[in-house]
């Protein structure tokens, strides 16, 4: 019988290990969480509440999914009580790389951003609050490592009237027509076009070919593939 007790003890000892290997890191003062296999971070919203967002248990980092979860937090003592909203999504590429809020279209108001990374890509969602709810908002999927994901994000949020400065601009942000140094065709030029052309219809069908470069339509087509 002792040995039968003492058997079971030395279980409840294993069992507890298990549990303890199982918890959630600490926290850092910034509120996010790395502990090599799992990513968390909590973010305290200007309007009042908490945002919690995780990679799923037991994922590999590579690939999964991840949740975001809106707390009332009134009780500072006990932020995590009231729980409003939430959303579980598949994770568009990688692993998260950061949590942060932004107004995306200016109406004064934040976004919940979440910068996903992958091998050589970056990915973006995000998420607005309203009514006690958290909603998905807006996406950019596997972009090249050097695009500015916010600025992408808030072009599709609010988008510049095809042919000006700013939609130019964001369509070389995609792009890379021009080198790290800046050389390379002036932006919005014909010649930078011809460039933006050769890129995004590398093997034109014969309904592309009947894009005129530049025009209206065309720009619209670019649009369309670029930011997908």
């Amino acid at each position: 019988m002792k040995m039968i007790i003492k058997g079971m003890g030395v279980m409840a000892g294993v069992g507890l290990m298990m549990v303890a290997a199982g918890c959630r890191c600490p926290m850092s003062s910034q509120g996010a969480c790395h502990d090599g296999n799992r990513y968390i971070q909590k973010v305290t919203l200007p309007q009042g509440g908490l945002v919690v967002v995780a990679e799923g248990d037991f994922e590999p980092r590579s690939l999964g999914s991840y949740s975001i979860r809106l707390y009332g937090a009134d009780n500072p003592e006990s932020p995590f009580d009231d729980f409003r909203s939430g959303l579980t999504r598949a994770r568009p590429g990688g692993f998260i790389e950061k949590v942060l809020l932004k107004d995306l279209d200016g109406d004064g108001a934040v976004e919940v951003v979440v910068l996903f990374r992958g091998m050589a890509t970056r990915s973006a969602e995000a998420f607005r609050v309203a009514e006690r709810r958290m909603g998905f908002v807006e996406s950019l999927k596997e972009h090249p490592l050097g695009v500015d994901c916010l600025k992408l994000l808030s072009f599709k949020m609010k988008p510049a009237e095809a042919g000006t400065k700013a939609w130019f601009e964001t369509v070389e942000e995609v792009l890379q027509i021009r080198d790290a140094q800046g050389h390379g065709p002036d932006v919005g030029s014909q010649e930078w076009m011809n460039a933006v052309d050769k890129k995004v219809f590398p093997g034109k069908s014969s309904d592309e070919k009947s894009l005129a470069v530049g025009s209206l339509k065309w720009m619209e087509v670019v649009q369309m593939i670029i930011l997908r």
